[in-house]
């Protein structure tokens, strides 16, 4: 990840985006972080990143347990967005970083924070 850096405090600091916020409300510590110029470069964990990741089958269950699938379904199969037809169908999982994801949460009026934490936890 490559981001800007502001001054805060009298000392130069990575600009990140708001969504690095963990769901605890802590900042998620970089792996690396090197400033290359005016951008810092920035590497996370594997491990941290899956904080931001559910797979395909437990976002899908977590529509249906909600009684969003069928909904959601029947919007991305009608719609015009063919490169959204394909994620739908062949994602393995999904990011909630993604703008795609951040808009549908909105139509729905889902908070994705609960989201994920709700498709975590549901047993199959």
């Amino acid at each position: 990840m490559i981001v800007d850096k502001i001054l805060k405090n009298g000392a130069y600091v990575p600009d990140l985006p708001s969504y690095l916020e963990s769901t605890a409300g802590e900042a998620l510590k970089f792996n690396t972080c090197e400033l290359i110029g005016d951008k810092y470069h920035i590497t996370f964990s594997e491990e941290q990143m899956l904080e931001f990741r559910i797979t395909n089958v437990e976002a899908k269950a977590e529509l249906n347990k909600r009684g969003l699938l069928a909904t959601v379904e029947g919007v991305i199969e009608n719609g015009v967005n063919e490169n959204l037809k394909i994620w739908w169908n062949n994602a393995t999982f999904w990011d909630k970083r993604t703008d795609a994801l951040k808009a549908m949460a909105l139509q729905l009026n889902v908070n994705l924070d609960e989201f994920f934490t709700a498709a975590k936890l549901n047993k199959l």
